[in-house]
């Protein structure tokens, strides 16, 4: 559910999604902030999205995308964090009648997120600060991402029914047990694009952090109501000799 109030210059926005890890009775707050357009810039400050890949702005409204959700190999490189508490400033220039540039730098203060990886894992996430710049140009058939984050943060990995080898063919269940990474840090960098043939749609995109770089290409083509789409991704480790971690290929369909 989204809200949008406009006065004049000024902008007040609400988003609350029911992302896939929530309980139909607890939606989460995806964003609220304040906007200020002057000329061609805009300053919002409160909650916001975080802007680091094509899809980031409407990663939760699935007839937005072609597929049936973002690609997993680059999505999940920030483990489900999209949002972020902090102000950007939006600049949007056309360089041409039919091109455009945005430039939106950002950055974000003290904020928690939790992303439950699996059943038996929670990973907490404590920002203490962070950083970036978005970079969009844009045409009439097609688009091109950049963007880079630098983000400092305190992890909390929250394990539950962790089985412990005590002894040789003895093991221990720890009901729960916390382990916290104090000041880690994040560097990421993303690079995508789509173009629009008529009917043809392409789509590739990329990120390298201090963990892991993915990426994944996609083509789907529309008839009619129906569109057909084939996907390829891949991850790789980073520091143990880039080893590939995960590629994997999908050629499934779209009905609208």
């Amino acid at each position: 559910m989204q809200l949008d109030y406009f006065y004049e210059a000024f902008k007040a926005s609400v988003q609350i999604v029911k992302r896939p890890q929530d309980h139909w009775s607890e939606p989460q707050l995806e964003w609220a902030y304040l906007g200020y357009s002057i000329g061609d810039f805009e300053v919002r400050a409160g909650r916001l999205r975080l802007p680091v890949f094509l899809a980031s702005e409407y990663y939760y409204v699935g007839h937005a995308y072609t597929a049936a959700r973002p690609n997993e190999e680059v999505y999940n490189s920030i483990l489900g964090v999209t949002a972020y508490n902090g102000a950007s400033i939006i600049w949007n220039y056309s360089l041409t009648d039919e091109l455009q540039l945005s430039l939106t730098p950002f950055v974000g203060f003290k904020d928690n997120n939790e992303v439950d990886f699996n059943p038996n894992l929670t990973l907490e996430f404590e920002t203490k600060n962070m950083w970036g710049l978005n970079a969009q140009l844009a045409g009439d058939n097609f688009r091109v991402n950049f963007a880079f984050l630098d983000s400092n943060f305190d992890q909390t990995n929250k394990i539950r029914n962790l089985d412990v080898e005590v002894a040789p063919g003895f093991f221990m269940t720890f009901p729960y047990l916390e382990v916290p990474l104090k000041d880690q840090n994040i560097k990421l960098y993303s690079l995508g694009a789509e173009y629009d043939f008529d009917a043809l749609k392409l789509m590739a995109e990329g990120q390298k952090n201090d963990l892991s770089s993915s990426w994944y290409a996609s083509a789907a083509y529309r008839i009619s109501q129906f569109t057909p789409y084939l996907v390829y991704g891949e991850t790789y480790s980073e520091g143990s000799n880039n080893n590939l971690t995960r590629g994997r290929p999908a050629i499934v369909g779209h009905w609208v």
